[in-house]
C-alpha cells in the first residue's frame, strides 16, 4: 500500500520551490486533512486533486504500471508496489 496522498506529492506543500498556493487548494487541503473517515476523504482527495489539475500546468509525460506475479517455488517473497526480490529464493 502507497503512503498518505499527501505525503505524496511534496509538491502541495508550501515550501516547494516555485510552487503555487491558492485558496482553493488551501480549503481542499484543510477540509481532505480535517475528516477522519476514510471512505469520506477519498471524495476529498477527488477535490484536491481537481484543484491541482484546474490550477496547476502539468503536462503528462507518461504512465506507470507495475505488474507482478508469483510462482508457488519462490520463498521469502514480500508483495509491494514495486516487486523487489532481495531475500527471496527457489524453496527445496
Amino acid at each position: 500500500m502507497l503512503p498518505e496522498p499527501t505525503l505524496t506529492p511534496p509538491q502541495l506543500g508550501d515550501g516547494a520551490p516555485g510552487w503555487w498556493s491558492s485558496p482553493a487548494k488551501e480549503a481542499a487541503i484543510a477540509g481532505f486533512n480535517a475528516e477522519p473517515d476514510p471512505a469520506k476523504r477519498g471524495a476529498l482527495w477527488g477535490k484536491v486533486q481537481a484543484v491541482v489539475y484546474n490550477e496547476v500546468p502539468y503536462i503528462r509525460v507518461g504512465s506507470f504500471n507495475s505488474l507482478t506475479a508469483r510462482s508457488a517455488k519462490l520463498g521469502g517473497y514480500t508483495a509491494m508496489p514495486w516487486p523487489f526480490f532481495w531475500n527471496t529464493g527457489l524453496q527445496k
